[in-house]
């Protein structure tokens, strides 16, 4: 595999070993995306089971605090990103069956930042 373009990896600081070894770790977080909120909030997508048709966001303030969980009964199409904010999520659903696209739209009663 190439070196890494833009720098000399002996230059570059704070870099595992792992990393500039090429070595694959292990296990993985279970994140599947990041999304920045309409109204200033970080949205973090969970990776949960596709079975259970759900999709899972760990909500944070601008400022990194942890605000909230929101679990959405549907699954949510990874792209394009969802349009999400505490009071109001617009995303593209996936249905479970058929694969098919849908636009969906969900009001949330979280309270603003």
């Amino acid at each position: 595999m190439a070196p890494l373009i833009g720098a000399p990896q002996g230059q570059v600081l704070g870099v595992p070993e792992e990393v500039h070894a090429l070595r694959l770790p292990t296990t993985y977080p279970p994140i599947m995306a990041a999304y920045a909120g309409t109204d200033g909030t970080l949205w973090v997508r969970r990776w949960v089971p596709s079975a259970s048709g759900q999709t899972v966001f760990d909500v944070f303030a601008a400022d990194g605090r942890f605000r909230t969980v929101v679990v959405l009964p549907r699954r949510v199409a990874l792209y394009p990103a969802p349009a999400l904010s505490l009071t109001d999520i617009a995303a593209v659903g996936v249905d479970p069956e058929s694969g098919a696209h849908t636009v969906m739209r969900f009001r949330t009663s979280l309270p603003s930042p």
